[in-house]
């Protein structure tokens, strides 16, 4: 009875179980008013900037070295637990700033002849894989390059979130290097198959230039 409960208020399966749990809780957004909310989301390039809102009225405003404002969500949840075990906003702003993406999630690092990668390799799945094109499309200036294995162990569903991957990454990339069936439903136009991942860096060391933005994804 004396417990805490903490809720992403922008899930409706999270917003019902908060209907129904007693214990003392907390909801917080990233899409509108809760009792931690953000504002002024934004990503620009390996940054992302964002205003935190706290119940008693104070604000925050953010600057993390993480790409993907799906990982605003993830830092509020932790600011409510921080500020809720009596950490001060000051202290909060001051320790986002040591954050860094965990090993290839997300992961931005300097590639071959002027490229950026971000290495989002250590698995995949569709919602993850939208969230990274989501992430790549706020980036300004060279091309958008995604290389990406199939997504496995979807069962009847696969075909329908390889068409969604595939229809958002026709909206975001330049080009698509498909390992095995990673092309389907993308135009043909954007989409360069190599059925041996060995060929994958010689065909990229021919094709990108300074400025180009590579993702990794799915155990590339």
């Amino acid at each position: 009875p004396d417990g805490l409960a903490i809720f992403n208020a922008d899930t409706e399966v999270c917003r019902k179980l908060s209907e129904r749990t007693q214990v003392k809780k907390i909801l917080y957004s990233i899409k509108g008013h809760a009792n931690y909310f953000a504002s002024d989301l934004s990503q620009v390039d390996d940054h992302l900037h964002f205003t935190v809102h706290h119940p008693a009225g104070k604000t925050l405003k953010c600057s993390v070295n993480l790409i993907g404002i799906h990982n605003v969500s993830n830092l509020l949840a932790a600011i409510a637990v921080a500020s809720f075990f009596g950490m001060s906003f000051k202290k909060i702003g001051e320790t986002l700033h040591l954050i860094r993406a965990p090993h290839k999630t997300l992961e931005p690092f300097p590639g071959i002849s002027g490229t950026l990668v971000i290495d989002d390799s250590y698995s995949a799945n569709p919602d993850g894989v939208l969230a990274a094109l989501d992430a790549l499309a706020h980036f300004k200036g060279g091309r958008k390059i995604m290389i990406m294995r199939d997504m496995i162990e979807l069962g009847s569903y696969s075909q329908e979130a390889h068409r969604k991957v595939a229809e958002r990454a026709a909206e975001v990339c330049d080009l698509v290097i498909g390992v095995a069936r990673g092309d389907q439903g993308v135009r043909s136009g954007k989409v360069l198959n190599i059925s041996d991942p060995k060929k994958i860096l010689q065909t990229v060391q021919q094709f990108v230039r300074k400025g180009d933005i590579i993702l990794l994804e799915n155990r590339i």
